[in-house]
């Protein structure tokens, strides 16, 4: 990992480095809003059984990375994705 060696190298103000752009990583920030199904046994999530909007913020190499990423949420959680996804 190329970012984990410039973090050590560059101290404790590697965040500030990466805000400003004197360091970089491959990664990209998504803001993911997907439509979903609900299932019975949500209680964790505190919502009803049912159609939802599930948004997530995801770092990702690619936008296909960041879909692959939220199915595996769903998959993991009990939502179950009905198609649209929006960047």
């Amino acid at each position: 990992m190329e970012l984990k060696s410039h973090m050590a190298d560059s101290g404790g103000n590697w965040k500030l480095k990466l805000r400003y752009g004197k360091l970089t990583t491959p990664y990209t920030h998504y803001t993911i809003l997907a439509d979903v199904l609900v299932g019975d046994n949500l209680e964790e999530f505190e919502c009803i059984p049912g159609k939802a909007w599930l948004g997530v913020k995801i770092w990702a190499s690619s936008e296909d990375e960041a879909i692959e990423i939220i199915k595996n949420i769903g998959e993991s959680t009990g939502f179950k994705l009905r198609g649209k996804i929006e960047f």
